[in-house]
């Protein structure tokens, strides 16, 4: 992996670093994602990169979005297939007005990272009950640093907010690798819905210098954090396999696609370390 700090001028879609190899399934074994309420930990931490596009700034609500049934074409029994689809991304606090997420976050839509750090807000506390709050809007001032090189896997972005996060726990980030059968878990946005829990997971090791594991993540966990035994952020998320879902002909819709725990029936979710970008930011 070639140590580059910071790609401005590549423009890539965002499904580039979001996908893999065909053929491949997304969930492992059992779909474990819950739903995260006002209890769980790492709650406020934890924010959706939403287009301004989509927030009535004027009565405080979203706008123009449908379901994860019909943006995706997801079978009405599928979990989750009637929540909203709204966000692009995941990214989380680690610092008091920054934020991580994946390079390629800024880079879709056709557009750089700095026309996308202002036609986008990010957002805290996008759960299935909660009510949009003006306080829970932060925009973004500037990126202070990103690695955007989808060939060789730099994917990752630190952003300064308008202003300080508040009622936000920064995350405790590591430069240290679990060890091989660790658990680990993952918070975001799967698919735009409101915020889920990944909370089992395996680390397999690594692949091209990047983390490899087993994570329920989809489109829309990108920038997600990858979290470790000891509640330790040590990558982010940054790519999984292309066919997350697939197309049930006798129920014309589409279905979540499904592996074994172990991986051995499914392509690889990968994350960007930590011990690739530091953990100290000004």
């Amino acid at each position: 992996m070639k140590p580059i700090l910071l790609i401005t001028a590549i423009l890539f879609n965002a499904p580039m670093l979001s996908s893999y190899a065909k053929g491949t399934k997304m969930l492992y074994g059992q779909d474990d994602r819950y739903q995260v309420v006002n209890s769980t930990p790492m709650r406020n931490s934890i924010m959706a990169q939403v287009s301004k596009s989509k927030v009535d700034l004027k009565n405080l609500k979203f706008k123009n979005f449908i379901s994860l049934a019909k943006r995706h074409n997801l079978c009405a029994d599928e979990k989750y297939a009637q929540e909203p689809s709204i966000s692009e991304c995941t990214s989380f606090v680690i610092g008091n007005d920054l934020i991580a997420t994946a390079g390629h976050c800024l880079f879709i839509n056709g557009k750089n990272d700095k026309e996308n750090c202002e036609e986008h807000l990010w957002v805290m506390n996008y759960t299935i009950n909660s009510k949009l709050s003006k306080s829970d809007l932060y925009g973004c001032k500037e990126v202070i640093r990103i690695g955007a090189d989808p060939d060789e896997y730099w994917d990752y972005a630190i952003i300064r907010l308008d202003r300080e996060i508040k009622g936000a726990q920064k995350l405790t980030l590591t430069e240290r690798l679990p060890i091989l059968g660790d658990n680990l878990t993952s918070i975001g946005f799967p698919l735009g819905a409101p915020m889920k829990v990944s909370p089992v997971g395996k680390y397999f090791g690594l692949e091209e210098d990047l983390p490899i594991y087993s994570l329920d993540l989809f489109q829309g966990n990108s920038g997600s954090p990858i979290i470790n035994q000891n509640q330790e952020v040590f990558a982010i998320h940054i790519m999984g396999p292309s066919d997350a879902i697939y197309y049930d002909s006798k129920s014309k819709c589409n279905r979540y696609n499904r592996c074994e725990p172990n991986q051995s029936s499914c392509q690889k979710n990968l994350g960007f370390p930590f011990r690739e970008i530091g953990i100290s930011f000004k």
